[in-house]
């Protein structure tokens, strides 16, 4: 798996492809679309999946959280994701912190 991955284009043909790319990594079943794992994808509520969804800018208090979160080690052959909406809604600080 890539360690980051830029999907570029209209939001709903970029959102399908964002989460066919998680069903194909995350689905033990590979029965896309019908198991428990695709359904939570889709309704944005994976365990393994942070989405990030800024209303006008993001700031450095909507990135806490990831940053807690990728603070922590995975195990062997566990996969965590952040999907960030709206990337160009990022402050210079916000990048720059990303980019650290």
């Amino acid at each position: 798996v890539p360690p980051s991955q830029l999907f570029v284009g209209s939001q709903n043909t970029t959102l399908k492809a964002v989460e066919q790319f998680l069903q194909s990594i995350l689905c033990k079943n590979k029965a896309f679309d019908s198991c428990t794992s695709c359904m939570h994808i889709k309704k944005k509520q994976h365990h393994a999946i942070m989405w990030l969804q800024p209303e006008k800018s993001y700031t450095l208090d909507l990135l806490e959280d990831l940053f807690n979160t990728l603070s922590f080690q995975l195990q062997e052959n566990e996969h965590f994701f952040f999907v960030m909406h709206r990337a160009d809604f990022l402050t210079q600080t916000c990048a720059n912190k990303l980019l650290k």
